[in-house]
C-alpha cells in the first residue's frame, strides 16, 4: 500500500480552498466611511482639588497648598501662612478631563468627567472634586465652556488614582461646529468629507465622487425639486478629503441635504492588499487580497506526524515517525491567499514565530503581492 503523509493530506486540502475566488467589493453607506469635517470630538480640561479623601491627599506639595490657599481666598478666608495648609492629607491636586460629542455641547448637558492625580495621592476614593472650571487646550481661548464637581468614583480600584464623575460637568455655553463653508472665488458654499484613516485612499475618493455626482445629476422637476443638476458637486482634495459642494437651493437647508449625501450607498474598491504583523501581542491580520504567487517553502522545525499503515491497516494502531519538516506547495491556475495558509499552519500547530518567519521568506522571495506592516 502507498504510503501517505498527514502533511501531504492537509497540502491537497490547502490548495482546495485557497483557490476559492474572492468577493467583489462590499457595499456600504458613506456614512460608515466618511464624516463631514467639523463632525469631531474636542475636550475640556482644568485644574482643581479634590476633598474629602482619607488622608490619601499631597497637601505637603507646595502646588496643592497653594491651590487651597487661593480657593480659601476667593472665599473670604484667606490664608497668609503657608505652613498651615501644607500638612493637610485630605485634599489632592488633581487635573480634568472631559470629552465632548463629535457634535458639539449645548446649554445645560451634563458629561462625565475624569479626574487623575497631578501630585503624589496614593488614592481618590472617597474625594470630592470641587467646582472647577472647565477651557479648552487652545491657549488662545479662555472661554469656560462648563463647570466640573461631583463625587469622584473608581472604576478600576487597582488605579486608584484615577477616576471618574458621571454626569459631573456641566455646560455652561453652548458650542456647535460649523459644517459649511463659503469659497471665496465662485462664491459656493461646500462641505468637507474627511475618509477615515483606514479607507483613505484615491480610489475610494473617487468611489465617493461617482456615487455623489450621480445624486446630483438625476433629473429635477415636480417630483425631485430638490435634485438640480450641478457640474464638479464633488472633487478630490486629496487621498482622504473630498470637497462637496452644496447646490444654491440646497443652502438653507443644508442639514437634509448632507444627511442625504452620507446615507448613499457606495460600493467600495477592493482595498490594498496588506499584511499586518503584532510580534509583540502575536496576532497576523489580513487586508485586501492578499495573493501568493506560485511557489515551494518550507517551514523550518514544523513537527509533522507520518501514519505508516501495515499492509492490512489498522486505524486504531498506526506506526507513527516525527519529520522536522514541512512543505507547502501553491503552484496552480489561480492565485492562493496567505490567510488560508495562516488557517492550515494553524491546524499543524505551527508556532506564530515561524509563521512570521514564513510570511517574510514569501515577501522576500517575491512571492507575496501585498505590503507587510510590521506593528
Amino acid at each position: 500500500m502507498a504510503r501517505k503523509t498527514i502533511s501531504q493530506l492537509n497540502i491537497s486540502v490547502i490548495l482546495v480552498v485557497l483557490f476559492l475566488a474572492v468577493s467583489a467589493g462590499a457595499m456600504t453607506r458613506i456614512q460608515d466611511i466618511a464624516r463631514p469635517s467639523g463632525e469631531r470630538g474636542n475636550v475640556l480640561v482644568g485644574t482643581g482639588l479634590v476633598t474629602g479623601l482619607n488622608g490619601t491627599g499631597d497637601g505637603d506639595l507646595e502646588m496643592t497648598a497653594n491651590a487651597v490657599r487661593s480657593w480659601l481666598r476667593k472665599a473670604g478666608n484667606p490664608v497668609e501662612s503657608y505652613d498651615s495648609v501644607k500638612n493637610m492629607k485630605n485634599v489632592a491636586f488633581v487635573t480634568i478631563t472631559v470629552d465632548l460629542s463629535r457634535n458639539g455641547i449645548t446649554d445645560g448637558d451634563q458629561i462625565d468627567v475624569t479626574v487623575s492625580s497631578l501630585g503624589k495621592a496614593s488614592s481618590l476614593e472617597g474625594g470630592i472634586l470641587f467646582a472647577t472650571p472647565l477651557t479648552p487646550l487652545h491657549d488662545q481661548d479662555n472661554t469656560v465652556y462648563a463647570w466640573a464637581q461631583g463625587k469622584i468614583t473608581l472604576p478600576d480600584p487597582r488605579h486608584a488614582t484615577v477616576g471618574i464623575i458621571r454626569g459631573g460637568a456641566t455646560v455652561e455655553i453652548p458650542h456647535f461646529h460649523s459644517y459649511i463653508q463659503q469659497e471665496s472665488g465662485s462664491g459656493r458654499f461646500y462641505f468637507d468629507l474627511i475618509l477615515d484613516e483606514s479607507f483613505a485612499s484615491f480610489q475610494v475618493a473617487q468611489a465617493l465622487i461617482v456615487e455623489i455626482n450621480a445624486m446630483n445629476a438625476l433629473p429635477g422637476g415636480d417630483s425631485n425639486p430638490d435634485f438640480v443638476e450641478v457640474e464638479d458637486t464633488a472633487k478630490a482634495l486629496d487621498a482622504k478629503t473630498i470637497r462637496v459642494y452644496i447646490p444654491a437651493k440646497q443652502v438653507d437647508k443644508y442639514p437634509s441635504y448632507i444627511a442625504r449625501i452620507m446615507n448613499l450607498p457606495i460600493e467600495l474598491p477592493e482595498s490594498e492588499a496588506v499584511v499586518v504583523i503584532n510580534e509583540r501581542s502575536g496576532t497576523m491580520s489580513f487586508g485586501g487580497n492578499v495573493e501568493i504567487l506560485p511557489c515551494v517553502i518550507t517551514v523550518d522545525g514544523m513537527l509533522i506526524t507520518i501514519v505508516e499503515p501495515e499492509i492490512v491497516p489498522d486505524p486504531q494502531q498506526p506506526q507513527v515517525r516525527e519529520s522536522a519538516y514541512a512543505s507547502f506547495d501553491s503552484a496552480g491556475n489561480r492565485q492562493a491567499q496567505l490567510s488560508d495558509l495562516i488557517k492550515a499552519l494553524d491546524q499543524l500547530k505551527v508556532p506564530f514565530y515561524k509563521k512570521v518567519a514564513a510570511v517574510y521568506q514569501l515577501q522576500k522571495g517575491s512571492w507575496l503581492k501585498a505590503r507587510i506592516v510590521s506593528e
